[in-house]
């Protein structure tokens, strides 16, 4: 079965706010192609047995079929899917069993984002089309037959206002707290071997060793500057 990861990684801090699909209805026609191939012999069998070999390979040949119909519309439905993060959007377009195309979007990249419902069916069935229009050489991206494209259309300009919100207020602050850099080289440790593990260890060690120096003579200095004082002050006294 389809899985998101598969496809795409997520980035630091990146979440998956929604996976948006193709409207239920668009499975309809083949799901009752399939159908009718899978039901139908069963109605046929007596007549299809009377034609011996062949009339059980169309009795096969028929449901077999169905069912492969019914696999493919139901895998392409569901690997057919635009997933909207809190830092991207990612369009995955599956046309066939082995064809895909991904594209994806920084929200500091679109420009435009619009949404269609069209006809008496989709405004029934309250489904429709949205368009995401980006600068550059980003790829546009269009999303057709989604159920609530006005719902998708707030939330893809939530996430985007949100992106950008955040973009401007990091670019104001200080860089990257202590956490946060422990962890990216905590992940980029795990991707070396432990021959460079090993190493930065010893050095770490030895930087360490060279902190704790440094704050021994500075106490011992200090020490030394206080006894000074003390000196003073007593040489003070007597005279």
């Amino acid at each position: 079965m389809f899985r998101i990861e598969s496809i795409i990684q997520l980035k630091e801090e990146e979440n998956i706010e929604a996976l948006a699909r193709r409207h239920l209805l668009t499975l309809i026609p083949s799901l009752f192609i399939a159908m009718l191939l899978i039901v139908v012999p069963f109605f046929l069998l007596f007549p299809l047995m009377s034609w011996g070999l062949i009339g059980l390979l169309i009795f096969a040949g028929c449901i077999i079929t169905g069912i492969i119909i019914a696999i493919r519309a139901l895998f392409l439905w569901n690997a057919d899917v635009l997933v909207v993060t809190n830092l991207r959007l990612v369009d995955v377009d599956q046309k066939g069993l082995l064809s895909r195309r991904v594209s994806e979007a920084s929200y500091d990249a679109i420009q435009d984002v619009s949404w269609l419902r069209k006809g008496i069916w989709q405004t029934i069935f309250r489904m429709g089309s949205v368009s995401v229009q980006t600068a550059g050489q980003a790829t546009n991206i269009e999303v057709v037959s989604v159920p609530h494209p006005d719902k998708l259309h707030d939330l893809i300009n939530d996430a985007r206002s949100f992106f950008v919100k955040e973009s401007k207020k990091k670019s104001s602050d200080q860089p990257k707290d202590r956490r946060s850099r422990l962890r990216r080289i905590a992940r980029l440790l795990d991707q070396v071997d432990d021959e460079v593990v090993l190493n930065i260890e010893a050095v770490l060690e030895r930087e360490v060793k060279k902190i704790a120096m440094e704050k021994l003579f500075n106490i011992e200095e200090d020490g030394f500057d206080n006894e000074e004082d003390v000196d003073e002050d007593i040489h003070d006294i007597e005279n």
